[in-house]
């Protein structure tokens, strides 16, 4: 058993397991998107979360009030016009609004870049 699956970690590509095993410990931290640092979404429970980043324009301080060139934070379907999967994947992209994520360097690894565009293209559903 490898030390990935001991960990408990299934890469599977649902909202479930992108939330559990990415989101809470990477994202949902203080001065991230935990709520107190100001960012443009909070990451609560799964179902708040997914109500704030599936078919939502993308906005906040760095993409501009009325969203960046149409860009969804998560379009069902298609992780190439997904503020996420921007956001994460590696390298970034040149014409990404705001920092990479997660911040402070803290980058994914290949495998969880995979399933969070797994999940998006197989429809970003709410499991």
């Amino acid at each position: 058993m490898s030390h990935e699956a001991a960990a408990g970690r299934s890469y599977a590509p649902t909202l479930t397991a992108v939330y559990s095993q990415i989101l809470v410990s990477k994202c949902a931290i203080p001065f991230c998107h935990l709520g107190a640092a100001g960012a443009p979404m909070t990451l609560g429970s799964q179902d708040e979360a997914y109500m704030q980043m599936v078919s939502v324009p993308a906005n906040g301080p760095y993409c501009g009030d009325a969203g960046t060139a149409g860009l969804l934070r998560v379009d069902p379907g298609h992780p190439e016009t997904s503020l996420l999967y921007k956001k994460i994947e590696m390298p970034s992209p040149p014409d990404l609004c705001g920092d990479p994520m997660p911040g402070n360097g803290a980058f994914l690894d290949a495998r969880d870049i995979q399933q969070v565009q797994d999940w998006i293209t197989m429809g970003a559903q709410n499991d």
